[in-house]
């Protein structure tokens, strides 16, 4: 396949503007070599791009001819002229079209020759119109174009085949047009320097999945456009296990984990560095022998077809493909794997201790060891193609604002509500809801898509924690009752855009808990809610809102089983500060509002209402004992995770958000 090579639609140029165009052809004509001196070390596959304009002239019926070419990413020639015979069909206009292009990249490419830098690949030439494409690479005959095929057959076809391909190609109407070119362009280089495939001979009783183009628009943290990205995708789900694949497994990293390397950087003073690599899955080695039809924008000879080599996107395997590969890259530069986080490495030296978190292919890295850091960042880019994105700034939606205070993170919310009033609490107290309630929505799909950005959202906004949990109750069958209940949270976040998590510097890096449930809250099936936050120092760095799996006979028991599951977060939290080098001695504070829960909790009470939950309270016991966790009792206008479990009144929101360091973020500099 062709080095920079980026398929680009057909370019139509208007009859009625033929003849400025023409003398901007001259001009084109006179400027070219001037171009090409410039663009002659950029070694770039040239293309072009043709298109007509089927008896465009209202009083001669003549079409209109026009084509653009391109070395590499720049425009090195164009013509808008009109055709000088008439056309029986929008096939043949086109079809002469091409030949004219044809025609003026055979003379470009003999330029490129002159200036001692020839073109080793083919040219590739984009028409928008398939039966054009069929007649230059078929010797087709119809009736209605074997008349105009002796006039540009010898342009189209005069030179030796591999100096051109012609191909289909239509970027997305919803993106501007340029765009995706550049983009495909990008990514079909990408594939060519990694060697993603071979061209083989089709084997026998091999059936070959396809692949097709998928485009998005990649923003910067004040929703600007950054760049539009382009991703040739293989059809993975034609893949068949056992013969296509085998294990599919790759670990991201915690939300929890990104939260704990912020608070932990921010308190030590800690610079992060972001970076990213740029086609990561494509670095991945494929083990098995997957075959793919060639995807559109690449000249493959008859009969052949490619053997993957690479990961592609879209194959089953290629995320633990491309995992693999940066474990056994980032092992050789001294880094071991977290055993609590797969996906956090960590280096440990007389130096300094050095930390790199893995979400897919993007990545922070930080230490108190800046000559290591650099040292790394320098390794990566040896082994990778790696964009360096310098100091934290926007990381999985989240932006982050360092200040010499510490750090301020919050994630992006957009909503179209701008016109409505703002609510000052995210739900109404004492809310129940029903899958009963409203009548059922015409269109649920919008109710989903809007929670589940919500529960994206939650990863900067305690806040929102619980009334998301009660809303995401209803995504299989919601209602118009529901639905008003989840604008009412949107035009919370509406008034309250600009809050986000403060993360102070020099903060103590000890850990502190909150655990609390209510009991049969749950008005369809009588489970209780639990709810914690867990603080390392003054940071919140974990939390959660979640119906609990089995009905409660008392409130103590509903109590009991949320300390059980906020023991286990604190554990795992305990063992992933020690990969970070920071040890806890101290048992941590666990701070519950139920005092039955605590007796049962420290001593083996037998109780008709709770001897049934041994094992939650055999593991919260044993914890106590093994000094992990120290219980504590808190008044319930102090219980900060009541936030995570029920609605609360305006002033107790208030306090509850200040005691979570959720603020507004610093002003732009």
């Amino acid at each position: 396949m062709g080095a920079g090579v980026w398929p680009y639609a057909g370019v139509h140029a208007a009859s009625a503007g033929w003849g400025v165009a023409a003398a901007l052809t001259l001009r084109a004509h006179w400027s070219v070599t001037e171009r090409l001196r410039k663009e002659e070390l950029l070694r770039c596959q040239g293309h072009h791009n043709t298109g007509a304009d089927w008896a465009g002239c209202l009083d001669t019926r003549c079409s209109t001819s026009g084509y653009a070419v391109f070395l590499g990413g720049n425009l090195v020639s164009w013509s808008s002229k009109r055709q000088p015979v008439v056309s029986r069909s929008s096939a043949e206009a086109e079809y002469r079209a091409v030949a004219n292009g044809v025609a003026e990249a055979s003379w470009l490419r003999q330029l490129l020759a002159e200036l001692h830098s020839p073109l080793a690949k083919s040219t590739l030439v984009y028409c928008d119109n398939v039966s054009a494409v069929y007649l230059s690479t078929n010797p087709v005959q119809h009736q209605r174009t074997k008349h105009g095929r002796s006039t540009c057959t010898s342009s189209v076809t005069g030179s030796p085949s591999a100096m051109f391909g012609f191909c289909m190609s239509r970027p997305p109407p919803s993106l501007p047009t340029s765009s995706p070119r550049l983009a495909m362009s990008e990514e079909l280089a990408a594939l060519d320097r990694t060697r993603t495939w071979d061209l083989v001979p089709l084997p026998s009783q091999i059936v070959p999945i396809t692949s097709k183009w998928v485009f998005k628009i990649k923003t910067k943290s004040d929703g600007s456009i950054e760049r539009y990205k382009a991703r040739l995708v293989a059809r993975g789900f034609r893949q068949t296990q056992g013969r296509d694949y085998d294990d599919t497994f790759a670990p991201v990293a915690h939300m929890a984990t990104v939260r704990t390397l912020i608070a932990v950087a921010a308190a030590s003073s800690w610079t992060i560095s972001q970076m990213d690599v740029k086609h990561a899955f494509l670095h991945g080695d494929l083990h098995e022998e997957v075959y793919m039809h060639p995807p559109p924008g690449v000249d493959v000879p008859p009969g052949y077809i490619c053997r993957l080599r690479r990961a592609l996107y879209g194959l089953k395997q290629a995320s633990r493909a491309w995992f693999q590969r940066f474990a056994s890259v980032i092992y050789v530069a001294g880094f071991s794997p977290s055993d609590h986080d797969p996906s956090l490495f960590v280096h440990l030296s007389s130096r300094g201790r050095t930390m790199l978190l893995l979400y897919v292919e993007d990545m922070l890295i930080t230490g108190d060891d800046p000559d290591h850091i650099s040292h790394v960042k320098k390794q990566l880019s040896e082994q990778f193609q790696m964009s360096n994105l310098g100091p934290l700034s926007y990381f999985l939606g989240i932006e982050v604002s360092q200040t010499a205070k510490g750090l301020h993170t919050r994630s992006l919310a957009r909503s179209a509500l701008s016109d409505h009033p703002t609510a000052a609490i995210p739900m109404d107290l004492h809310l129940k809801l029903h899958p009963s309630n409203g009548t059922p929505l015409d269109d649920p799909s919008r109710y989903r898509h809007i929670v589940g950005s919500l529960v994206y959202l939650t990863v900067t906004r305690p806040d929102i924690a619980h009334a998301v949990h009660i809303l995401t109750q209803f995504v299989s069958a919601p209602t118009s009752v529901h639905f008003g209940h989840l604008l009412r949270v949107l035009r919370y976040l509406q008034g309250t855009s600009s809050q986000c998590l403060f993360y102070a510097r020099d903060s103590p890096l000890q850990l502190h808990a909150y655990s609390d449930s209510t009991w049969a809250s749950d008005a369809t099936d009588r489970r209780s809610v639990k709810g914690y936050c867990i603080f390392l120092g003054s940071s919140p760095i974990a939390w959660k809102s979640k119906k609990q799996a089995h009905v409660s006979h008392s409130n103590a028991e509903a109590e009991l089983r949320a300390l059980a599951t906020t023991t286990s977060e604190i554990i795992w939290l305990r063992w992933l500060l020690a990969d970070f080098g920071i040890s806890c001695h101290a048992p941590t504070p666990l701070l519950c509002g139920n005092t039955g829960a605590i007796q049962i909790a420290h001593d083996p009470v037998k109780h008709e209402l709770t001897k049934h939950i041994g094992v939650d309270a055999s593991f919260t016991r044993s914890h106590c004992r093994q000094k992990t966790i120290d219980l504590q009792y808190v008044p319930s206008e102090l219980q900060l995770a009541d936030f995570f479990t029920k609605a609360q009144t305006q002033e107790h929101h208030r306090l509850h958000l200040i005691k979570l360091n959720a603020s507004n973020p610093p002003p732009s500099p």
